[in-house]
């Protein structure tokens, strides 16, 4: 089964679901799976789509189809509108078909449809998923990273990030706001996890990116404990990296963390990778240079879609 192929099945699943709701006034929430070739198809009610996840570990379809009600709000407007949702997904590729509805003196009238996928759907994904683990895990988004690695959507960051094959996602708490954010780790025994964060220029005078690079640069030879002090400037960025050694109150071993600051011309990117220093550091080397290629592949796409 390919994309289009997933995408047939969830337009098939959606045809249903408007069936359903002219006849019915409703949409049944409805699970279609696939088992493979010349295996039945399963169709199964779920009221309740936080037992989905469950149904799928268990029946580990090849392919998988989920309509529901909901509530969505369409890109530029802040007014929120009834939709059928209709989502396809096989391994980490997921699809979504949006079909918006109205009731009006009795009847169902039907309005705009959007079909996501790929890239348009990767901020959605990580946007609600943050808030809605379940949602998440349907989506894929707590997935492992396959041969080739899988590329995420930072929407309040406005970056795509690349991780390499057997990484993957989770979230945590941020201490300055205490918002969900994602942190990125290699996936069985992981000694540390990478952190992404951004900043902005915040005076309305012509931001000079290789100025406050070189500056920052300067300002960490100047601390203790501060070691591998290195600047790497390309056309339109400029990356400081350095490591340092801290140790909080309370802590048994130090930490070293591994820092990179990637400056261009629309702000700053901080990734951080931390770990104890009582790892060897020849158990972390193989995560450090996997850290090292996301800050390769770190990207601020010109026009990055969020809802």
């Amino acid at each position: 089964m390919n994309l289009e192929d997933l995408l047939k099945h969830t337009e098939v699943a959606m045809d249903a679901a408007k069936k359903s709701l002219l006849e019915e006034g409703k949409v049944l929430p409805l699970l279609v799976m696939i088992k493979g070739e010349n295996q039945p198809i399963i169709m199964s009610p779920v009221p309740d789509k936080g037992i989905l996840p469950h149904i799928l570990r268990k029946e580990n379809p090849r392919a998988f189809v989920w309509s529901y009600e909901a509530w969505i709000r369409p890109p530029g407007t802040d007014e929120r509108r009834e939709a059928i949702q209709s989502v396809g997904g096989m391994d980490i590729t997921r699809v979504m078909i949006d079909q918006e509805f109205s009731r009006e003196d009795g009847k169902i009238m039907f309005g705009g449809k959007r079909i996501l996928r790929d890239n348009e759907l990767d901020c959605r994904i990580m946007n609600n998923g943050l808030y809605d683990p379940v949602f998440g895990e349907i989506m894929g988004l707590w997935a492992v990273a396959p041969t080739g690695g899988r590329t995420y959507c930072l929407p309040t960051s406005s970056l795509r990030v690349w991780v390499p094959e057997g990484w993957k996602t989770a979230k945590e708490t941020d201490d300055r706001d205490g918002k969900p954010r994602p942190i990125f780790f290699r996936e069985g025994n992981p000694h540390g996890a990478l952190r992404i964060s951004t900043m902005w220029p915040t005076t309305a005078r012509p931001y000079d990116f290789g100025s406050e690079a070189r500056a920052a640069l300067t300002h960490r030879r100047s601390m203790e404990r501060v070691e591998s002090e290195l600047i790497e400037e390309k056309q339109d960025r400029i990356i400081v990296s350095w490591s340092q050694i801290s140790q909080e109150p309370g802590q048994r071993h130090p930490t070293k963390a591994h820092a990179w600051w990637i400056y261009d011309q629309t702000g700053l990117i901080i990734l951080t990778f931390a770990y104890s220093t009582s790892t060897n550091s020849i158990e972390v080397s193989d995560e450090l240079a996997a850290a090292r290629a996301i800050v390769r592949r770190i990207e601020r796409p010109e026009k990055l879609e969020v809802e």
